[in-house]
């Protein structure tokens, strides 16, 4: 399911006379400076209120084209906002540039994917849905190419199901370039923290065990090693030391 950009969301615009650092005096009078620039078009210096970019950015956002119409100009200029200049102190739009597109020449964006309905797996103890996939690519004439792409996921019933690119049915004039096989939605098992956390315990328990014996082997090696730096009693069959007085009864 798509929501179509033919039905284009209009831009009012005026030449733009102030260039330079006299730009700030617009902005000031909630006008923000643009540029059209594009197919078919030489770059014009144009501004626009700041109010309605706001609106129209919080509309369509900037991969869907909108009809950007400039005072005095009788042709209306079909244009994506290709970039946009925030200030990094206040985030407020300082610059846009708005490209116009040919009405016959495909043009390739990145669409959002909205998921809707409510998936009934993630229900499910330990159910979660999860959305590896943001942005559909695909390409298409402008006019056709939609605002974004909708995915119903209520058809998710089991853990382990999952949506793909390949499920996602567009309009035939649409060609979609995002890999087929890359996941849009899916639904995983989690287990829960407190089954985790109750693991760890155990797992220690385990080597806490082992650490008894280990360590008692250890003292019994360094005790023995510690008898024989004594001068204790040789063990059977070994040689005696060179110089060393043979054992009581022993042949010389």
């Amino acid at each position: 399911m798509t929501t179509s950009a033919a039905d284009q969301v209009q831009l009012p615009a005026r030449v733009r006379h102030a260039l330079g650092k006299r730009v700030r005096f617009l902005r000031r009078q909630g006008l923000t400076p643009a540029r059209l620039y594009g197919s078919g078009i030489a770059s014009l210096s144009v501004e626009v209120e700041t109010a309605v970019l706001q609106k129209v950015l919080a509309k369509v956002g900037r991969s869907a084209p909108v009809s950007v119409v400039v005072e005095g100009d009788a042709e209306k200029h079909l244009a994506f906002v290709s970039g946009l200049q925030r200030d990094p102190v206040t985030s407020s739009i300082v610059h846009v540039d708005l490209r116009q597109v040919s009405l016959t020449e495909k043009v390739r964006m990145s669409i959002p994917i909205v998921l809707t309905g409510e998936a009934p797996a993630a229900k499910l103890p330990g159910g979660v849905l999860t959305r590896p996939l943001q942005l559909l690519e695909v390409e298409c004439l402008p006019l056709d190419l939609p605002r974004q792409v909708v995915v119903d996921v209520s058809g998710l019933a089991e853990i382990g199901q999952v949506i793909r690119v390949m499920d996602i049915r567009l309009s035939p004039n649409i060609s979609v370039r995002t890999d087929p096989d890359a996941v849009v939605a899916a639904i995983h098992f989690e287990r829960a923290e407190e089954e985790v956390k109750a693991e760890v315990p155990a797992e220690g328990a385990e080597a806490a065990e082992g650490a008894p014996a280990a360590e008692a082997g250890a003292a019994k090696g360094e005790a023995g090693k510690a008898e024989a730096a004594k001068g204790g009693a040789p063990v059977k069959g070994a040689a005696p030391a060179k110089g060393a007085a043979p054992a009581k009864g022993e042949k010389k």
